[in-house]
C-alpha cells in the first residue's frame, strides 16, 4: 500500500493533468459537435455539459500549476479557484435540469432552476461565515466543500437520471450502439459527482470532517482525485462516443428528406397525370376523339412509355367497340385489340378490377404490385415494362388501357402505380361520360321522333275521327233531318204512314248514338274514370274479343286498389297499345291480359303466343322501329316504373310493366316470378 501511495504522490500532477485534460478535451468536442436542430433533446442541450467540462477542467489545470508552483498561493488565488468550481457546476446542474421530462414544455426552467441553486449556495456559504466565524481560508474551504455538495453532487444525479432516460429515447430510434455508450456516460458522471464530490478537503462543514480526501487516501490507497480523473475518462470517452448518434440522427433525417421528396415528386407527377386526364374528360364528350386525344397525351406525359392502346369494347347501350393506338405498327393493332378485348372479358366474367404488370424480364410481378399497391413508396421499385389496366366507373369495367415501354428500356417504375391507377380511373369516367352524353343525345333525338310520331298519329286519329263523323254520324243525322222534313209533310197529308217513318228515324238515331259512343270509348273510355283501371281493361279485352279473332284473356290478382289517375291511363294505354300489337303484328291465338298488385308496385303482364320478334333489333335505331314498344317503353318511364321485354321470333312475347302504387317508391321489377312463370307457360305452348 505505501508503494503504492508513493507512486501516486509522486504523479500527483500527471493525476491532475489528466484529470483536467479529460474534462477540457470533452467540453471543447462537445461544443464544436452540439447541434441546436436536432429533434433529439441531448442534442439541444449537450452544450451545457461542454461549458461544464471547459471550465472544470480549466479549474483543475489551475490547481495543477498552483501544486507545481507556477501560481503563488495567495488568498485571492484560492477565492478565485473556489468561485471557478462553483461556477463550473452550474452548467451541469443546468445540463441535468433540461434533462428532466418536463424541461421540453419550459424552455427557460433549467436556467430558472440553476439560479435559484446558486443563490441558495450563495446564502449558505454567507450563513457559514455569519455562523462559525471562521478565518478566511477555513471559509474557503467551507465554500469548496458547499459547492461540492450543493450543486455538484445533484447535478451529478440529475445528469445520471437524464442521460439513462436518453438511453431509452435512442433505443426507440433503433440507435442501439449509441444507447449502450451514453449507459456507460451516466454511471461515470454519477459516480464522479456522488463519490468523487462525497470526499472534499476538511472543513468546517459536515460531514468533511469525517469524509475527507486524507480518510479516502488512508481508506483506498490512492487519492480521490484518481477516482475522479478514471470517471472523467470513462464519462469524456463515451460522450463523445454517443455524440456519434447526431450523425446517424443526421442521416436519418436525410434519408427522410429524400423519400419525402420523391414522395412530392410521384404526388406532383400523378397531380400532373390527374390535370391532363381532367382535360380530357372536359374537352369532348366523343368517344372516338376523346380516345385518340388521350393515348397521344399519355404517352408524352409518362416518359419511358412509347406506345398506349385504349380499346372500349361493345356497350349494353348500343355503343359499338373501339380502339384507339398510338406508337403500335400498323399491323399490330389486331393483336392489340385481341389482347385487349380478352383481357376485359376476364374483368367482365370474374367481376374484377385486376391489373396486369410485366417487369423487364417479361415476368408477371401483377400480385406484387397490387398487393403493395398502397404502400408502394416504401417498397423497392420495379422495373415494369408492360401494364394493362382497367378503365373503370364506379363498379362496372368500360374498357382497358395498355402501356408498354421499350423492350430495352428505359422502364417504368412501380413507383408510378397509384398515378397511373388513378389515371386509368379518370378516363374510365370520361368514357363513361361520353357514353351518357351519347345516350341523352340519342334519347333526344328519340323523344323528337316520338313527339314527330305522336303528333302524326295524333293528326292521323282526328282524320279518323272527322272521317267516321262525317261517314256515320254525319250521314245519319243528315238522314235524319231530311227524315224529318218528309215527316212534317206526312202529318198533313197522309197521318197513317207518320208512324212508320218516325219508327225508322229512331232506328237511325239509335245507330247514330251507338256510333258515337263507340267513337267515345275508343278514346278514353268512361268505365276508367267512373270504375277504374282493373274495370277498363277487362271491358277493354271483352271489346277485342267481340271485334277480331285473337283471344284476349283478362285476369287479376292480389288486392286491387284504386290508382293515381295519370298512372291508371298509363297502365290503360300501354295494354291498349300491347293488345293492339298482338292482334295487327303477332298472328297470336291467344293473349293474356295480367293485372297483379302487389306493394308496392302494381304489375301489368301482357302476352301472346305469336309469332315473336327480335328485341334489340325491334329497339335499334335505324329506318324501321317498334314504335309501339318505344312508347311503351317512354308511358313506363314517365310513369316512374320499369319495363321487360322479351320476345324469340316463333316462341311468342311477353311485357311486364312495373310501375309503383305509391308516388314516393320506385319503380322496382316486382314482377320478375310472374314473368318467369309466363315465360315457362308460352314455351310449353
Amino acid at each position: 500500500m505505501d508503494v503504492v501511495s508513493a507512486f501516486f504522490d509522486e504523479h500527483f500532477i500527471a493525476i491532475y493533468f489528466f484529470y483536467g485534460l479529460s474534462f477540457f478535451s470533452m467540453g471543447l468536442t462537445l461544443l464544436v459537435v452540439s447541434r441546436r436542430d436536432s429533434k433529439l433533446s441531448l442534442a439541444q442541450c449537450v452544450h451545457w455539459l461542454g461549458i461544464f467540462g471547459l471550465i472544470h477542467g480549466t479549474h483543475e489545470f489551475a490547481e495543477m500549476f498552483e501544486l507545481i508552483g507556477e501560481f503563488p498561493p495567495t488568498p485571492w488565488l484560492n477565492l478565485s479557484l473556489t468561485l471557478l468550481l462553483a461556477i463550473s457546476f452550474l452548467p451541469l446542474l443546468t445540463f441535468g435540469f433540461a434533462l428532466l421530462p418536463y424541461a421540453a414544455r419550459s424552455p427557460g426552467m433549467p436556467i430558472r432552476l440553476t439560479l435559484l441553486a446558486a443563490i441558495a449556495y450563495g446564502l449558505l456559504i454567507t450563513l457559514v461565515y455569519a455562523t462559525y466565524d471562521p478565518t478566511f481560508l477555513e471559509w474557503l474551504r467551507a465554500a469548496n466543500t458547499l459547492a461540492r455538495y450543493v450543486l455538484c453532487i445533484p447535478g451529478a444525479v440529475l445528469v445520471g437520471l437524464g442521460l439513462w432516460r436518453q438511453r431509452g429515447v435512442l433505443q426507440e430510434l433503433g440507435m442501439w450502439r449509441y444507447a449502450r455508450t451514453l449507459a456507460l456516460a451516466g454511471p461515470a458522471l454519477t459516480v464522479y459527482g456522488v463519490f468523487g464530490q462525497l470526499f472534499p478537503p476538511s472543513s468546517i462543514i459536515f460531514p468533511s470532517m469525517y469524509l475527507n480526501d486524507v480518510v479516502f487516501m488512508s481508506a483506498f490507497g490512492f487519492p480521490v482525485q484518481v477516482l475522479r480523473s478514471a470517471m472523467a475518462l470513462v464519462a469524456a470517452v463515451s460522450v463523445i462516443a454517443a455524440l456519434r448518434a447526431f450523425e446517424e440522427e443526421t442521416r436519418q433525417r436525410l434519408a427522410m428528406a429524400g423519400e419525402t421528396r420523391r414522395e412530392l415528386q410521384l404526388a406532383a407527377r400523378e397531380l400532373s397525370l390527374l390535370y391532363e386526364a381532367s382535360i380530357l374528360v372536359s374537352s369532348t364528350y366523343d368517344l372516338e376523339t376523346l380516345t385518340h386525344k388521350a393515348v397521344r397525351r399519355i404517352v408524352p406525359i409518362i416518359e419511358p412509355i412509347l406506345s398506349a392502346a385504349i380499346f372500349v369494347p361493345t356497350s349494353d347501350r348500343g355503343r359499338p367497340e373501339h380502339i384507339s393506338v398510338y406508337g403500335y405498327a400498323t399491323q399490330t393493332v389486331d393483336s392489340m385489340r385481341d389482347l385487349l378485348a380478352t383481357y376485359c372479358r376476364h374483368l367482365q366474367e370474374t367481376q374484377s378490377h385486376y391489373t396486369y404488370w410485366v417487369d423487364r424480364d417479361g415476368r408477371d410481378v401483377s400480385r406484387k404490385v397490387n398487393d403493395q399497391l398502397t404502400t408502394i413508396h416504401s417498397q423497392t421499385p420495379l422495373a415494369i415494362r408492360r401494364v394493362v389496366l382497367p378503365l373503370q366507373s364506379q363498379d362496372s369495367v368500360v374498357g382497358s388501357l395498355l402501356l408498354e415501354t421499350a423492350l430495352d428500356g428505359p422502364f417504368l417504375s412501380s413507383l408510378e402505380a397509384p398515378a397511373i391507377v388513378a389515371l386509368a380511373r379518370q378516363l374510365g369516367i370520361a368514357i363513361e361520360n361520353a357514353d351518357l352524353v351519347l345516350e341523352l343525345r340519342q334519347r333526344e333525338a328519340l323523344h323528337i321522333e316520338l313527339l314527330q310520331r305522336a303528333t302524326s298519329a295524333q293528326e292521323a286519329e282526328r282524320k279518323r275521327i272527322a272521317r267516321e263523323l262525317h261517314d256515320d254520324t254525319g250521314q245519319a243525322l243528315t238522314a235524319l233531318a231530311m227524315g224529318l222534313r218528309g215527316v212534317s209533310k206526312l202529318v198533313e197529308k197522309q197521318p197513317e204512314q207518320v208512324s212508320p217513318q218516325i219508327a225508322e228515324l229512331q232506328s237511325i238515331s239509335t245507330g247514330a248514338l251507338e256510333g258515337l259512343r263507340h267513337l267515345i270509348s275508343d278514346l278514353r273510355p268512361s268505365h276508367l274514370d267512373d270504375l277504374g283501371l282493373v274495370a277498363a281493361l277487362r271491358w277493354y279485352a271483352e271489346e277485342v274479343n267481340h271485334r277480331s279473332e285473337t283471344e284476349i284473356s283478362f285476369a287479376v290478382s292480389g288486392d286491387p286498389v284504386r290508382l293515381s289517375p295519370e298512372t291508371e291511363t298509363t297502365l290503360f294505354r300501354i295494354a291498349q297499345e300491347g293488345i293492339g300489337n298482338i292482334v295487327k303484328h303477332a298472328n297470336a291465338e291467344h293473349g293474356t291480359l295480367h293485372l297483379s298488385f302487389d306493394e308496392p308496385c302494381v304489375c301489368l303482364n301482357i302476352a301472346d303466343d305469336g309469332k315473336g320478334f327480335d328485341v334489340a333489333r325491334a329497339l335499334e335505331p335505324g329506318a324501321r322501329r317498334a314504335w309501339g314498344l318505344l312508347g311503351i317503353q317512354e308511358r313506363a318511364a314517365l310513369a316512374g316504373g320499369s319495363l321487360i321485354i322479351d320476345s324469340t321470333p316463333g316462341k311468342g312475347s311477353i311485357i311486364v310493366v312495373s310501375v309503383p302504387i305509391y308516388q314516393s317508391n320506385s319503380g322496382p321489377e316486382c314482377c320478375a316470378e310472374e314473368k318467369r312463370a309466363k315465360e315457362k307457360e308460352i314455351t310449353n305452348e
